[in-house]
């Protein structure tokens, strides 16, 4: 008995226990028309962590729009930065393949000892890669490269007041 209320905390983990992509992200299907910056989350070496939506990067700075609405676009200089993790479409989500596959597996009879262990920790793989499908670490990509996930991937142009961005 305490083995399975174990298993079925661990399946409501994975299930339960991805983080919530924001909502102005798009579906990966639509990727390539989306009007607004990919998210990010910067580690700062100095300050408070920032999180929200990337607006334009510079040689200097990166502006970015934070996910609570009621805040300014802040500007982020590039030496204040640790690292950062930028996501960009919403994550493919198949927690729901961990259960199904473990009921599938009842159908292998005495083989499911065997088959029930590999078939969690296969599609519990896949689960996790799904969530981490659309997202890039600071190790992955370069201050350049990141510049096409922002709103503004040539910079902000200069008819555009930062103060009227939404």
């Amino acid at each position: 008995m305490a083995r399975k209320t174990a298993f079925l905390g661990l399946v409501l983990m994975l299930l339960l226990g991805s983080c919530k992509a924001p909502a102005y992200l798009p579906e990966s299907e639509d990727i390539g028309t989306h009007a607004f910056g990919s998210y990010i989350t910067i580690d700062l070496n100095e300050g408070k962590d920032l999180e929200g939506e990337l607006i334009s990067i510079d040689e200097e700075a990166l502006l970015v729009l934070p996910q609570q609405g009621d805040l300014k676009i802040q500007s982020v200089p590039t030496e204040n930065i640790k690292s950062f993790t930028l996501m960009y479409a919403q994550p493919k989500n198949y927690g729901w393949s961990i259960p199904v596959s473990v009921l599938i597996t009842a159908s292998h009879g005495v083989f499911a000892v065997f088959t029930a262990p590999i078939n969690i920790v296969v599609t519990s793989v896949v689960t996790s890669r799904g969530q981490k499908a659309f997202t890039y670490r600071d190790q992955d990509i370069s201050m350049e490269e990141l510049k096409m996930f922002a709103r503004f991937p040539q910079g902000l142009p200069p008819q555009i007041e930062v103060v009227d961005l939404k």
